[in-house]
């Protein structure tokens, strides 16, 4: 697990934020991806605004293979 930030941000008509763009650096190499939130996190859309700090896991043997937790 790392820590991360996210950048940017899409929501759907209600505001609700939909999938985030979110960076994070690993062994001095910053990483940029995306995803689509679950259910359960687009209840929590403040979470995700963009600047607010995140925790992602990686895959060790990937690392620019991320998900947000």
């Amino acid at each position: 697990m790392a820590d991360g930030k996210i950048i940017d941000a899409v929501s759907d008509t209600d505001g609700r934020i939909t999938e985030v763009t979110y960076t994070y650096t690993l062994a001095g190499v910053q990483y940029e991806s995306s995803q689509a939130l679950s259910e359960p996190q687009q209840q929590r859309s403040n979470d995700y605004a963009p600047g607010k700090q995140i925790v992602i896991r990686y895959d060790p043997r990937s690392p620019a293979n991320s998900i947000v937790v």
